[in-house]
């Protein structure tokens, strides 16, 4: 794989780390909305076109009671018509 692969990987589950403390959700929430908003425009778009690649692959996984409602969303959001071009 890539070093970009790598690094989105490691960033990934840097992320999920983070996320398995009760009660981190908003920290999170506020950490990843503090991040984007202070990137470049084009990069935020850049993000969320990835973002809404990886919702398709992360839909087609296994799910049960645990994460129905997360692949739910997944669905949701890969299927959105938003569309994000390069900017």
């Amino acid at each position: 794989m890539s070093d970009t692969y790598d690094q989105a990987e490691k960033a990934m589950r840097d992320l999920l780390d983070a996320s398995n403390v009760m009660g981190s959700n908003d920290d999170i929430a506020q950490a990843i909305s503090n991040v984007l908003l202070r990137e470049h425009r084009t990069l935020q778009q850049a993000f969320f076109r990835s973002f809404k690649q990886a919702m398709d692959g992360y839909s087609k996984g296994g799910s049960d009671g645990r994460n129905e409602g997360a692949i739910q969303l997944a669905k949701e959001i890969h299927n959105s018509d938003v569309y994000l071009p390069f900017v």
